[in-house]
């Protein structure tokens, strides 16, 4: 690899070793406390979690935060290892495997007990053998950015270099790798490259291949697959393609914003200014990034789309996890089976597609009976064996207030990204529907203080 050098300010032919690269942790495993037993230090970490779990009475949430943990973990490491792996003078890499003994935080592919973290070998195997094929997936504004963009308008091209990674011990002269794209296991287009030349020991850029999304009804998450036969070596890559949807109609509905939300939001929805005087009779549905104004509205049986939790004691997690957790890191984010999120494509946990969207949240362990929340994440600020104080914060959420309701969301959803106007179209129409009925209650006041 090439280093800089103090003394000349020149760059010069140096080895680099990266410690500790994608030791990646996850929240502790409530499962595993039973099986500490005989002569074994008390398992303080875990005991502290399953305390705070039964105190707030989230136990089974806290057991699915710690699937959505391992399950962006292996998105991590799958990006890390691909991204090292294309460097075309790499020497290798050793991953944690995992460690045995109590701690805030569990890095590895393996949990405290030696069990594999909700992942099988043959996931790991794609990215993580003797040859793997790698990709170079585009991004939106054409940057070079080591971060590909996950997510595209249909319509969008997708031009993929394909790049093999061969440390084998072979060479091959004539491989023959096929490409598909797939929606389940529907193949919607394919194709293969031809006379490939893969040498042993090397980072060879083997093709091109290009693809355009159709226009689709709803979002989806497609993969695109790829298999090399002289190898018997194959991967594959989620990408997640939104539509440009009509606006959201109404009908004989009057749907009203802030005024300054009405230029932003023009293009989802007809729209007209709404004030706080406003009656539920007038407009049945208000969207503003403003609560206080429109509490009265509330209370009275109106609908709100809150687009903002700037109000509210809020945090901002951040999307990535890490080994040394600081603030208000994130370490899962849950995706509830929830009406407003049917036709936003995701397998309950943050995958890549929430990246960009996560934004504000507040913590509702304390008013988990209160509030529906519907899309999560679990803060554990853990850092060697310090002592942490856990807390469930919602980015999404809804319950009844008063006689109206309330659809509160912290994320990004303004954001010029297909993601985020594609989920505010979604939050419209939900908001719209009968089915935005709230089986909890809040008075109006714990709103307003959270708590």
């Amino acid at each position: 690899m090439r280093a800089i050098s103090r003394d000349t300010n020149e760059y010069d032919v140096a080895a680099v070793v990266e410690h500790e690269y994608l030791n990646l942790a996850t929240m502790p495993d409530l499962a595993v406390l039973p099986m500490y037993t005989g002569g074994m230090l008390p398992p303080t970490h875990l005991t502290d979690l399953d305390r705070w779990a039964r105190r707030h009475d989230l136990v089974d949430l806290v057991h699915r935060y710690s699937w959505a943990s391992d399950r962006q973990q292996t998105d991590f490491y799958k990006l890390g290892l691909e991204t090292a792996r294309k460097h075309p003078r790499k020497a290798g890499y050793n991953v944690f495997t995992g460690m045995d003994r109590d701690l805030t935080a569990w890095p590895g592919v393996f949990n405290a007990m030696r069990l594999p973290k909700h992942r099988t070998g043959e996931e790991i195997a794609q990215y993580n053998r003797d040859c793997v094929v790698l990709a170079n997936l585009p991004k939106r504004d054409g940057s070079t950015d080591i971060l590909p963009d996950w997510t595209y308008h249909c319509g969008s091209p997708l031009p993929v270099d394909l790049i093999v990674s061969n440390h084998s011990g072979r060479s091959a002269d004539d491989a023959v790798l096929e490409w598909s794209v797939c929606d389940g296991a529907s193949v919607i287009a394919g194709g293969r490259l031809d006379g490939l030349e893969v040498p042993d020991g090397a980072v060879t850029a083997v093709g091109r291949i290009e693809w355009v999304a159709a226009d689709l009804p709803d979002a989806r998450r497609l993969a695109l697959r790829v298999r090399l036969d002289a190898f018997e070596t194959d991967n594959q890559w989620d990408l997640w393609f939104y539509p440009r949807r009509e606006r959201c109609d109404p009908g004989p509905l009057t749907v009203g914003a802030d005024p300054s939300l009405i230029e932003r939001l023009a293009e989802h929805c007809r729209l007209v200014p709404a004030t706080p005087e406003v009656t539920p009779q007038q407009m049945p549905l208000v969207v503003t990034d403003r609560l206080e104004p429109y509490r009265d509205y509330l209370v009275r049986g109106g609908r709100l789309l809150l687009l903002s939790l700037a109000e509210l004691p809020h945090v901002c997690p951040g999307f990535y996890t890490g080994w040394f957790f600081s603030g208000d890191n994130s370490v899962a984010v849950l995706v509830e089976d929830h009406p407003s999120m049917r036709r936003v494509p995701n397998d309950g946990y943050g995958a890549w597609q929430f990246e960009k969207l996560l934004g504000q949240a507040v913590a509702f362990q304390d008013l988990h009976d209160r509030i529906v929340p519907i899309v999560s994440s679990f803060i554990w600020p853990a850092g060697g064996g310090k002592r942490v104080n856990p807390s469930a914060v919602a980015h999404l959420f809804e319950t009844s207030v008063g006689s109206g309701r309330i659809l509160a969301c912290g994320m990004k959803l303004l954001d010029d990204t297909p993601e985020a106007r594609y989920l505010l179209h979604e939050l419209l129409r939900y908001a719209l529907s009968d089915q935005f009925s709230p089986p909890t209650q809040m008075h109006v006041e714990q709103l307003r203080r959270w708590g």
